[in-house]
């Protein structure tokens, strides 16, 4: 972020199933900061426009009700969003709502604002360090084969829906990798400046760890007097 800024921001992006929202839950810990998860604001609005049976094609004529709607849910904060995250279907609604230009510029508002009261923050997402905090001062990006992003997606799914499959749930990241790439606002990119890091072979504490250790120096050197 710009110099006169009172807190630090640092991102990880990656596509679905790269381990972004664990590592990133994982490293907020460590570092005492606050974990925010950027797609939670269109999976909230994903589950708002399936329970008002609203119409994925033409969602713009119901976008007031909606943003009004998830306004009303952000009111008080992040809340606890663990029941939005084993429905597919949830995940359909709120990839065909990102793709919207005034639902992006719904949810930067709501995702900047959301920063404001801390002093450190681990943001991840699709476009989290290219789009909503472009100048934060730690970048990661994480990547993984197809393969082992899918089967961590499919037990994540089999929690919850016993009857999911393994090669289902590969086909759906393939489209979703995809359309994330080929999106008009917010694609899937490595941001610049960001470092990669593969996690097909590691687990998330591992990958964390990594994390923890290349961000705790750039803390120390470059923001240190914000603490």
């Amino acid at each position: 972020m710009a110099s006169e800024a009172k807190y630090v921001v640092v991102t990880i992006d990656g596509p679905s199933g790269a381990g972004k929202t664990t590592v990133g839950k994982i490293l907020a810990k460590r570092l005492n900061g606050y974990f925010l998860e950027t797609g939670a604001v269109f999976r909230v609005m994903g589950k708002i426009s399936l329970d008002n049976k609203m119409d994925l094609g033409k969602l713009e004529e119901r976008s007031k009700e909606l943003i009004s709607a998830t306004s009303a849910f952000f009111a008080h904060g992040f809340v606890s969003l663990d029941h939005y995250y084993g429905s597919e279907e949830i995940a359909l609604a709120a990839s065909c709502i990102a793709v919207e230009a005034w639902a992006r510029r719904f949810a930067l508002g709501v995702q900047r604002k959301m920063v404001e009261e801390h002093k450190l923050i681990v943001a991840s997402g699709r476009d989290a360090g290219s789009v909503i905090f472009p100048n934060a001062h730690i970048k990661f990006f994480l990547t993984a084969s197809i393969n082992a992003r899918a089967k961590r997606r499919y037990m994540e799914l089999c929690r919850v829906n016993k009857g999911v499959e393994l090669k289902v749930v590969k086909e759906y990241l393939i489209k979703r990798d995809k359309s994330d790439a080929s999106r008009e606002y917010g694609p899937l990119v490595i941001p610049e400046g960001a470092k990669v890091v593969d996690t097909t072979h590691s687990g998330a504490e591992k990958v964390a760890e990594i994390l923890y250790r290349l961000t705790m120096p750039r803390i120390q050197h470059e923001v240190g007097m914000l603490f």
